[in-house]
């Protein structure tokens, strides 16, 4: 097939006829459509073939394009094209070779059969019905020949568009560009519940505790950069455009070198100080979760710490409710109190902190005795959830809200938590 020239008229079909129904289109009912594509379809077929008759052309074999926004969907294609009659390439990725569909994947077929102009006509409706209700789009149409002829150019009279412009905007923006891979460490294996996502437009996710992950980026963001980040190492900034989707990612991360300034304490003289619990101290009867957070969800509380105090921060805490008696982990992160904004800013930790527990109601602890932070100003705690199951668990809520922020989704904005007070703590002891 490689010495074979290709020669292509690509037409669009309307394959979101049923996002319309009871809608006027340009004056056009949904039947006004389909009678219109169907004509504009025939009216290339017979451009086609009378461009064959005229060059006296011999048809080596017809090549049939399906075009989706999911690489997946086409998988479809190469499972039933046997069953069919077709053969198939490996799904391929364009950004900008159908004008009505930017950013999508897309498959060559070859029919190696014989058709006439009729015949071909049917052979169409055929494939239309096979892959119509996954809404894989039959996007271009083509022959190889031996010869070399003039290879035939994108006219946009062979496009079928039907919609208002701005109804075209949302099919198009309704295309995602799917990434997945691995985040590992530069200086060791894996990196579990890493994050990915775009900078600025609060849209991200998590990696899993074997550092995998999946992104289904929305096609207005394919010409912005993607980001992914983890506690103690570089943050690595890639070019979506540059990425090729059809491949697995492998990111390494490389260590970060600035490190805070550490403070040795010893346990002799833990015991010789005071010892202080910073936020909220008491139990409570009442609890809440993140209504309607996803994949990345977080609550944080502000740990005021007074004017030349310093104190060796040994472990944090939240008090839970788990009803359903499930299993869940958390993210522990703890930040320093940006100035301008009031709100969670730098991240403190230089190591993941991960929580894995059972625990069914009361305190959950945390240990941070061997991290040695010594704080001397106001800082926030905060427990993030890997994944969307954000009501498991519970968070008491109690006192004030005007110290408590959530986060409602991985790379999000923090807003002030209004009627959820959460109950977080922070331990340790007040140095000289």
């Amino acid at each position: 097939m490689k010495n074979l020239k290709k020669i292509w008229v690509i037409f669009i079909i309307l394959s979101t006829i049923n996002n319309v129904l009871g809608q006027k289109i340009n004056e056009l009912t949904k039947e006004e459509i389909l009678t219109k594509n169907k004509k504009k379809v025939n009216t290339i077929i017979e451009e086609l073939f009378a461009k064959i008759e005229t060059n006296n052309t011999k048809v080596e074999f017809w090549i049939f394009e399906f075009i989706h926004s999911d690489s997946l969907n086409l998988t479809k294609v190469k499972t039933l094209s046997a069953f069919i009659g077709l053969e198939t390439e490996e799904v391929q990725f364009s950004r900008d070779g159908f004008t009505d569909y930017p950013n999508v994947f897309f498959i060559e077929t070859y029919d190696k059969k014989s058709y006439t102009e009729d015949s071909i006509k049917k052979r169409i409706k055929v494939l239309n019905k096979a892959f119509n209700k996954d809404n894989i789009i039959l996007g271009g149409i083509g022959y190889a020949v031996q010869s070399n002829p003039n290879k035939i150019s994108l006219d946009k009279t062979y496009n079928i568009n039907t919609t208002k412009p701005e109804d075209n905007q949302k099919v198009q923006n309704k295309g995602t560009l799917r990434l997945t891979g691995i985040i590992k460490a530069e200086d060791a294996g894996i990196l579990p519940y890493a994050t990915i996502g775009i900078p600025n437009k609060h849209f991200g996710v998590i990696s899993n505790v074997d550092g995998k992950f999946q992104i289904n980026i929305p096609s207005e963001y394919l010409n912005q950069i993607i980001s992914i980040s983890h506690i103690g190492y570089k943050t690595k900034n890639l070019s979506i455009s540059d990425i090729d989707p059809l491949k697995k990612l492998e990111i390494n991360l490389i260590p970060e070198t600035l490190r805070l300034d550490e403070v040795v304490v010893s346990v002799t003289s833990k015991r010789k100080r005071k010892k202080v619990t910073l936020g909220k101290k008491n139990a409570s009867n009442t609890f809440g979760f993140v209504q309607g957070g996803k994949v990345g969800a977080e609550i944080s509380r502000l740990m005021d710490v007074k004017k030349k105090e310093r104190i060796n921060l040994t472990s944090v805490g939240v008090y839970i409710s788990n009803l359903e008696k499930k299993s869940f982990t958390l993210l522990v992160n703890l930040y320093h109190l940006d100035e301008t904004t009031k709100l969670p800013g730098k991240q403190l930790l230089k190591k993941q902190v991960v929580v894995n527990s059972e625990l069914e109601n009361g305190w959950l602890n945390v240990s941070l005795d061997d991290k040695n932070l010594i704080i001397d100003k106001p800082f926030f705690v905060a427990f993030q959830w890997i994944n969307d199951e954000v009501s498991n668990p519970s968070i008491g809520l109690s006192g004030s809200n005007n110290s408590t922020f959530t986060k409602y989704k991985v790379m999000g904005n923090w807003k002030n938590s209004k009627d959820f007070p959460w109950v977080i703590k922070a331990e340790g002891y007040l140095l000289k």
